[in-house]
């Protein structure tokens, strides 16, 4: 993986801890990543996160080593964090009077993100389940996890020994690899699946594609793109 050095000018939001002081600032951002593109909207992120707004760029993203920035003030110990962190920033503002400057500034964000807290909550939100059939009219009852990719066609013709990849949502492997996400083994079972019809509408509703071959009508079709949008109503 490369490090990426670029640089924005921005300027602080109304939460920001030092509004009152500072008119503006140049974020140094230091990023791990592969792609350029990437990296910069990464920075753009954690800048953001900060309570900074990015007026402009200043130095399009580089691919640099630690050599970069031997005897400088500034550059050598945030690459070498940015290694163990995926991404370092620091910020050289100047005063609102024109007359002081001040750098590197450290920040802490207005907000506590908590990302155990976030996918505790989301499934907690998917253990619920409800119905979506759109003629239900009433809480229907014996919820069923329905695929909103459908198993027994589309999963079973890419699966390896009845188990596939999907992107793992757990908290161990998001620390482990600083944020980037990654892949993990898991049975056709239990992948894509969601608390989002009974049995009886489930079944009514796809049969036509889960019991006859695809070819497709214009029915099937809009049952294939309604069933895997479901998930995202619940």
């Amino acid at each position: 993986m490369k490090t990426f050095y670029l640089e924005f000018k921005v300027s602080p939001t109304n939460d920001n801890e030092h509004f009152n002081l500072v008119k503006g600032a140049i974020a140094s951002c230091w990023v791990q990543e592969n792609d350029p593109q990437i990296a910069c909207s990464k920075a753009e992120f954690h800048v953001s996160k900060y309570d900074w707004k990015v007026e402009e760029i200043e130095c399009l993203p580089v691919d640099v080593t630690d050599e970069h920035f031997v005897e400088r003030d500034i550059g050598q110990e945030q690459y070498l964090r940015a290694q163990e962190e995926g991404i370092a920033i620091i910020y050289t503002a100047w005063a609102k009077d024109g007359k002081t400057s001040a750098g590197p500034l450290l920040l802490s964000p207005s907000y506590n993100f908590s990302l155990s807290c976030l996918l505790k909550k989301q499934k907690q939100l998917a253990n619920k389940g409800r119905c979506l059939h759109y003629e239900s009219g009433h809480r229907c009852e014996e919820i069923i996890k329905a695929h909103s990719i459908q198993r027994n066609r589309a999963l079973s013709a890419i699966a390896d020994k009845g188990h596939v990849y999907r992107l793992s949502a757990n908290i161990g492997s998001l620390k482990k690899n600083k944020g980037q996400l990654t892949f993990e083994k898991c049975g056709i079972n239990r992948v894509s699946t969601f608390l989002g019809f009974c049995r009886k509408h489930d079944n009514a509703l796809f049969e036509p594609i889960d019991n006859l071959p695809l070819v497709p009508t214009d029915q099937q079709v809009l049952l294939y793109a309604y069933r895997s949008s479901a998930e995202k109503y619940l």
